[in-house]
């Protein structure tokens, strides 16, 4: 079943570094909102916190728009991909490897080719 957007606010907030659980973190107020938060979050969500925080609703699109991926789809490699690439059966360690790799390709410290993606998961998971 869809979670509905006041769920999916809720858990947002609950969740969220930057509203530290439902209290605002000082340590947070003049920052903007991170490439992984809004692509965890969506722009949806992120526009709302952005309403609320008083952040520019502009820059928070044409930072959204920039971003490499906006979703696990965007990823140039999939899990099959990578099971053959390491020579293993399918299992957990995909989902673990897709983390690493949203998160390396949004930080901008891995392009989002296949290649570079290969090589990334050929000199870190191979045994």
């Amino acid at each position: 079943m869809e979670k509905s957007k006041m769920q999916l606010i809720k858990e947002w907030i609950e969740t969220c570094p930057l509203l530290n659980g439902g209290k605002i973190n000082v340590d947070y107020l003049e920052d903007e909102i991170d490439n992984y938060s809004l692509y965890k979050y969506g722009l949806y969500l992120c526009t709302v916190y952005a309403d609320i925080k008083g952040l520019s609703k502009r820059k928070l699109n044409t930072k959204y728009q920039s971003l490499p991926i906006t979703s696990r789809k965007d990823i140039n490699i999939n899990g099959g991909q990578i099971s053959e690439i390491l020579g293993r059966k399918p299992g957990e360690y995909i989902k673990e490897i897709m983390e690493a790799l949203e998160i390396k390709i949004l930080n901008g410290k891995l392009n989002n080719s296949y290649e570079e993606i290969k090589e990334y998961i050929t000199h870190n998971y191979m045994n």
